[in-house]
């Protein structure tokens, strides 16, 4: 029988943050579960366990991982994954909120992932492992072309003329491969979650790297495929349902245009006008 890593490896897609997530899940569950038998009341009462700690949008991704685990191992019975939640009126980051966050910051490398997480629209993961030679400052326009981490795809994320400035001041005063280097390991980026911290750090209440991917792919003009290659996405469907806020008013005016129909109009719809 395959082992569970190559097992979970080829259920996973191979993705490496994926593949560690799944297993720590796991070992955990294995840790709580002990002795005993697995069992479905074993399962069960996990779940619950689980329940009393995440919400449902977490949960999706460790039952995930625990079914696999299941699945592995030849048993017929599963953790109940809910249903995604998703929030019909989204936060989005004001152009005041964004501005209030660099003016509390003093640290270069703090201020610039910043910076980065709200021109770029990547993921703090992509952010927090850049490299030099991700970085594209030759031309015009300033970029950084990378393969993401999650999606494997290859971004032309574009930054804005002050964020490049920036940029180019921080590369000129430090060394190294890495953009943002580990403080504890040798020639190894900083940890995933580090852009999170930083806003949470800055008192950035409600504000958290995907709130800046939600209020770009929100504010895009109707190029999906530009979003897509800025902000790292593999799929419409996914920036349709859980990045673009304000569906209703969005078809409500493609519909008006299409139909030629007077609607009541929308209050400043990103992306159109």
């Amino acid at each position: 029988m395959t082992g569970l890593l190559d097992f979970v490896k080829m259920k996973s897609h191979g993705n490496p943050l994926t593949v560690d997530r799944y297993l720590r899940t796991i070992k955990r569950f294995l840790g709580w579960l002990g002795s005993r038998k697995l069992s479905m009341e074993a399962v069960n009462e996990y779940r619950d366990v689980l329940s009393s700690k995440y919400a449902d949008n977490s949960l999706i991704p460790i039952c995930t991982a625990l079914n696999l685990l299941m699945e592995h191992r030849g048993v017929s019975f599963r953790f109940k994954s809910p249903g995604k939640v998703v929030n019909p009126n989204p936060k989005l980051v004001t152009e005041a909120e964004y501005q209030a966050i660099l003016v509390r910051i003093a640290k270069p490398d703090e201020r610039l992932v910043v910076r980065l997480m709200h021109d770029s629209l990547l993921r703090p993961s992509d952010l927090a492992s850049l490299r030099r030679d991700e970085l594209d400052l030759s031309g015009k326009f300033a970029y950084i072309r990378k393969r993401t981490r999650k999606a494997g795809v290859n971004t032309e994320s574009m930054l804005a003329p002050d964020t490049a400035d920036e940029l180019k001041a921080y590369l000129a005063t430090h060394e190294g491969d890495y953009l943002f280097p580990s403080p504890e390991r040798v020639n190894a980026p900083r940890h995933p979650t580090w852009p999170n911290k930083v806003l949470m750090a800055h008192g950035a209440t409600g504000i958290s790297p995907r709130t800046f991917r939600r209020t770009g792919a929100t504010a895009w003009p109707e190029d999906v495929r530009s979003l897509m290659a800025q902000g790292g996405w593999s799929s419409v469907q996914t920036i349709m349902t859980h990045y673009r806020r304000n569906q209703e008013d969005r078809h409500a005016a493609a519909f008006s245009k299409a139909m030629n129909v007077k609607m009541d109009e929308p209050d400043d719809v990103p992306g159109y006008g």
